[in-house]
């Protein structure tokens, strides 16, 4: 029963896209964003995530983002060639048997 109610809540996320609550908890959970901290020497850290969705074609990783930036105001969403030209993208480096990003 409580996995009912995640599950409303998660269906309301980007409902254009069935299923997929893994995704969608972490879309909650990225939008929910994080509390700011500042430590002792006076460094702040940031609270918000970044959120990188990798995925086949028609998965609905646009749906995600565009979703993810129309509730969000302070939201940047970048794809395709406007990605590459500003220079954020990301390689998949194998090494020892584990895949890594590197920017």
């Amino acid at each position: 029963a409580p996995l009912r109610g995640r599950n409303v809540i998660l269906s309301s996320i980007c409902p254009q896209v069935y299923g997929l609550y893994v995704v969608k908890l972490a879309l909650a959970l990225v939008l929910s964003g994080g509390v700011q901290q500042i430590d002792e020497s006076g460094t702040k850290i940031r609270g918000e995530s970044h959120m990188l969705l990798v995925g086949d074609p028609g998965t609905g990783k646009s749906q995600f983002l565009k979703y993810a930036a129309k509730v969000v105001p302070r939201s940047v969403l970048t794809t395709g060639i406007g990605s590459t030209s500003a220079g954020l993208t990301v390689t998949a480096v194998r090494e020892g048997g584990e895949w890594q990003l590197e920017a």
